[in-house]
């Protein structure tokens, strides 16, 4: 027989999908000025210098998400915009280098991919371009968890990147696909998908940076 769901149940999942509309929503008016660059720009891809440096507008705003799905209980728009106002320059800091360091391994495969070298350097540029990251990740999510600095948080996160390599790599296709679909449709993608994805991708990192701040014992003698 089917168990009745319980009012507390439905209490909790109501309260789920409030936060998740909340975040999506707080998410669209921190992104506006890159979605409003995406409507007004007819070839983003011949931009990309310029949208490279807009999506600095990401690091905050991921950051101020995260912060919200560590309670979803809490979650409201003075808590994600006081977590984007305390995360600005470190989150965008953190943003950008990991931006400009995929790019630079993007730029140097696509002209090495096409020597005979390619194929066997094929491997390292996709292996560098996840750790780069999901070590990123892991920085906003140390970041949204409280105060600290990109400093204390990138040796243990480049390590729990390292680590947990396929965490690392569902984070990074996670994200991809979050930032291909908001692309194709950026107010459908980010109203409607972003909290799924951006939670999944949190979990991820989540997990990746308390493995390496609290190794196993095994892990401590090696």
């Amino acid at each position: 027989m089917l168990t009745r769901v319980t009012q507390q149940s439905w209490e909790r999942l109501f309260t789920l999908v409030w936060a998740a509309l909340l975040v999506n929503l707080n998410l669209t008016a921190a992104l506006s000025p890159f979605l409003l660059a995406l409507a007004l720009v007819a070839d983003p891809l011949g931009s990309w210098p310029f949208f490279l440096l807009l999506s600095a507008l990401c690091g905050p705003a991921l950051t101020a998400a995260f912060s919200c799905f560590a309670d979803p209980d809490a979650t409201s728009t003075r808590r994600f915009w006081s977590t984007w106002r305390r995360t600005a320059v470190s989150a965008t800091t953190t943003w950008l280098t990991a931006a400009a360091l995929v790019t630079i391994l993007f730029l140097d495969a696509r002209f090495l991919l096409d020597t005979r070298w390619g194929p066997a350097l094929a491997l390292f540029f996709a292996s560098a371009t996840t750790l780069v990251t999901a070590t990123a990740l892991g920085v906003l999510t140390g970041l949204a968890a409280g105060p600290t600095t990109p400093r204390h948080l990138l040796r243990p996160c480049l390590v729990g990147a390292a680590r947990r390599w396929w965490l690392s790599l569902a984070s990074t296709t996670i994200l991809l696909t979050a930032a291909v679909f908001a692309l194709a449709a950026p107010l459908p993608a980010l109203l409607l998908a972003a909290s799924p994805l951006l939670y999944a991708v949190w979990t991820q990192s989540r997990m990746s940076a308390l493995t390496a701040a609290h190794p196993t014992p095994a892990a401590r003698h090696r």
